[in-house]
């Protein structure tokens, strides 16, 4: 089984599907509370049945967990692999017709981050595809990428998601941080 064929097919499945609702009122609509602790938006449970129908069509076997639907299981052995993801990042921004949003997939042998085997994050509105597999590092558009080489915190750009009801208590881990960084972004 080719996982990168099955997830980049997934991923503009996905893709098609938000953007029918990308920036609509339609695209906002509630459905109640999903699995990660946020209102799921029809445009999240759109992408998420397209991927849920792609993993169908191929006959996969697995444990789905995402932040719209939770765990589901899927197909005869689910316990074999894990797929994991998040249908829309950047919900809010979709919504609200700004283009900063993604479909992200990763495929693990385990339930645990640490196994994962291969990844997608695909730009919903950009033609911006990242790809990584375990071993064999990770592509923009099919083109090797690599880590930064920044060290100085004060020249490094620096996400921070404060969009949580911890929020005083990642302030207090991450002060020093605040005190030395001067790039700091949220984009999803």
């Amino acid at each position: 089984m080719n996982w990168m064929e099955i997830l980049q097919e997934c991923a503009q499945k996905m893709k098609r599907a938000a953007l029918r609702y990308y920036g609509s009122p339609k695209a906002a609509v509630g459905f109640g509370v999903g699995a990660g602790g946020d209102t799921s938006k029809r445009i999240d449970l759109a992408a998420e049945k397209a991927l849920i129908d792609c993993l169908g069509k191929h006959e996969i076997s697995c444990t789905l967990v995402s932040e719209e639907a939770g765990t589901k299981k899927i197909g005869l052995e689910p316990s074999e692999y894990y797929v994991i993801t998040d249908p829309v990042d950047g919900t809010t921004n979709a919504v609200r017709g700004l283009p900063f949003s993604a479909n992200v997939i990763a495929v693990s042998r385990s339930p645990w981050l640490k196994d994962v085997e291969t990844a997608i994050v695909s730009d919903i509105v950009h033609n911006i595809t990242y790809t990584a597999q375990k071993n064999k590092g990770a592509f923009k558009n099919g083109e090797k990428i690599t880590p930064s080489k920044t060290v100085n915190l004060e020249d490094a750009v620096i996400g921070v998601d404060l969009n949580t009801i911890k929020l005083e208590e990642i302030v207090s881990k991450l002060g020093n941080l605040f005190k030395v960084g001067k790039h700091f972004r949220h984009f999803g």
